[in-house]
């Protein structure tokens, strides 16, 4: 299995694994977190290891035991106390898989720009496990799994999606096309520059003297402060410059347009605010002006709650009734809020009978 660290640094990822810990509580003996995994690696580059990776996925291992009387269970849950442990892989399951986009590094300059950084990450992070999991259900590796869960994440906002066997999304192979795109995408990797750089801002020489030290720390943390008060007022003459030239623009806009701009100008003052209200309301305005036809079940930025009796097998069979090929997913979910916990717990159950089975299979 390939392991590439440079796609693991962020919030995003740690989120991620902390999200998918909960998934699978009570089920460690079951399921498995696994980063990168491969659904396909060129058996013409084994030393680059080209290919298409997931960047993280549940494992479901189909195990027996060939020698000894421990249930599985135990066995799992003790494997560092066991040895010569000999287990039987029998098929592999993948009942999630999550595409990922890193969040930005600096902060939005307006409500404007934070959206479409929102939108622009999940709309790749979608598209990416969209070209996955189809071929994931088109290999004749996982020919017996019905269904996967689909997370598109940025950060702390993620989508959902559930594709069925039955979707006619799997009527059309991934072109070359998409399939190319996926696999240069997945070659992106950190700026080890910025890295360096700001590793090296925190590091304080070795001194002589206790005394000697101290005033380093202190002329470190002077320079550190003076430095990101001169990146905050370079943002607020920025964020000003960029309001003066909306309200002279004003003058000349009208219409949707004219309350777009009104929206982003009252949303950055005196600081910009990303709140909810502020989204939603800059979303339903600017939907109107592209002419947003795609489909969701709500026509707002964020999913609501998820129905009373909705289950994962029901977002399964949630169509686009104009384009019924299309992968159907939810709305914007934040991490932690009232409607992520719903679809948490809806995932969860789902999980939980998968483990059941298991358990009793074993």
């Amino acid at each position: 299995m390939v392991y590439n660290d440079s796609q693991t640094i962020g919030l995003g990822y740690a989120l991620s694994i902390l999200f998918l810990q909960q998934l699978i509580e009570g089920n460690e003996d079951v399921f498995l977190i696994c980063p990168r995994f491969p659904l396909y690696v060129s058996p013409s580059d084994l030393t680059g290891a080209k290919g298409v990776y997931v960047d993280q996925v549940l494992l479901l291992p189909r195990a027996s035991q060939t020698e000894g009387n421990l249930k599985l269970s135990q066995v799992f849950r003790h494997a560092h106390n066991l040895r010569n442990l000999d287990l039987h892989i029998s098929t592999l399951e993948v009942p999630l898989l999550e595409g990922k986009k890193q969040v930005p590094s600096r902060p939005a300059q307006d409500l404007e720009a934070h959206v479409r950084s929102i939108q622009a990450s999940l709309d790749a992070a979608q598209l990416r496990v969209t070209t996955q999991a189809k071929i994931f259900l088109s290999s004749p590796r996982y020919a017996t799994q019905e269904l996967v869960i689909l997370v598109a994440s940025s950060g702390e906002y993620y989508r959902l999606a559930v594709l069925s066997r039955d979707h006619r999304a799997l009527s059309i192979i991934p072109s070359s096309y998409d399939i190319f795109t996926l696999m240069i995408d997945q070659e992106e990797t950190v700026d080890v520059s910025e890295l360096v750089k700001d590793l090296k801002s925190q590091l304080v020489l070795s001194a002589r003297t206790p005394a000697e030290r101290e005033q380093q720390r202190l002329f470190a943390l002077h320079k550190a402060e003076k430095e990101e008060n001169g990146k905050q007022d370079d943002a607020r003459e920025a964020r000003a410059e960029a309001r003066s030239k909306r309200q002279a623009a004003l003058r000349t806009e009208d219409g949707h347009m004219r309350k777009l701009s009104q929206i982003v100008i009252d949303a950055g003052e005196p600081e910009p605010s990303y709140s909810d209200e502020w989204i939603e309301a800059y979303h339903e305005i600017n939907r109107v002006i592209v002419n947003d036809l795609s489909f969701q079940r709500y026509p707002t930025f964020f999913e609501p709650e998820p129905h009373p009796h909705e289950t994962v097998s029901t977002l399964a069979n949630l169509r686009n009734p104009k384009n019924d090929r299309e992968v159907v997913f939810s709305g914007v979910i934040r991490i932690g809020s009232q409607t992520s916990e719903k679809f948490f717990e809806m995932i969860r159950r789902h999980l939980s009978r998968l483990a059941g089975e298991e358990r009793s299979r074993r």
